[in-house]
């Protein structure tokens, strides 16, 4: 029963996805790496705001990954992430990101007008997507990392404006979302 045990957990352990993800592309792991971080930081870049993140225009070196951000806004909506290299094409939903679409504004709000906020699996904790999607329509706080989601350009109306599958502002992301709670 012992050795039984063992293979089991030594198993489990060999197929655990990694934080870079299964790519074998370097820069995609790299990629996957900061989408998956762990770490929080008390250093918080209070220049950055929903607006500014928001504005028009080519975003493209806006800001830094390096930069922590507080952020208030709106909860337009909340969905479930994708099989993708940094949850190592998982289908199961526990290992998958959480996706939140932040909007300076629910007045006219789209998605097209909403920046991507992303919980990992690194950075559930206590949130399920159930009490996250129980936000929408609220005003919220959260804190994370900044994160340029390069594999979106052409979905984002900054970098791509008169693309024809618009479905975010930018491609800049809180990635990961390490806190996230309603305001009065």
């Amino acid at each position: 029963m012992k050795y039984i045990l063992i293979a089991c957990l030594s198993f489990i352990q060999i197929n655990q996805c990694p934080q870079k993800g299964d790519s074998p592309k370097v820069d995609h792991q790299q990629m996957d790496l900061l989408k998956n971080r762990t770490t929080t930081s008390t250093n918080i870049n209070k220049s950055i705001t929903l607006e500014k993140i928001l504005q028009p225009g080519d975003d493209t070196k806006r800001f830094s990954e390096n930069d922590y951000v507080d952020l208030i806004g709106y909860v337009y909506d909340v969905k479930w992430g994708g099989s993708e290299t940094c949850n190592c094409h998982s289908k199961d939903k526990s290992q998958l990101d959480i996706h939140i679409e932040l909007v300076s504004t629910l007045t006219g709000a789209s998605n097209e007008k909403a920046m991507v906020v992303e919980i990992s699996r690194y950075s559930k904790g206590s949130y399920t997507y159930e009490s996250v999607r129980a936000l929408r329509g609220k005003k919220v706080e959260i804190k994370g990392w900044m994160f340029f989601d390069e594999e979106h350009k052409q979905n984002a109306v900054n970098t791509r404006p008169n693309g024809t599958n618009l479905w975010r502002a930018t491609c800049w992301e809180v990635h990961p979302c390490q806190y996230i709670s309603p305001l009065n």
